[in-house]
């Protein structure tokens, strides 16, 4: 998503699933701020 910022990242599932979240590898965290699922 963001070429310099690789704390965001984006993975798809299915075949209509998008899902983006923040990694902070410091405390093992993972934010999920947007899940969409068209179908």
């Amino acid at each position: 998503m963001y070429p310099d910022r690789t704390e965001f990242r984006e993975t798809t599932f299915g075949a209509f699933g998008i899902m983006r979240f923040v990694v902070d590898d410091d405390i093992e965290l993972i934010r999920v701020y947007e899940i969409v699922w068209a179908g």
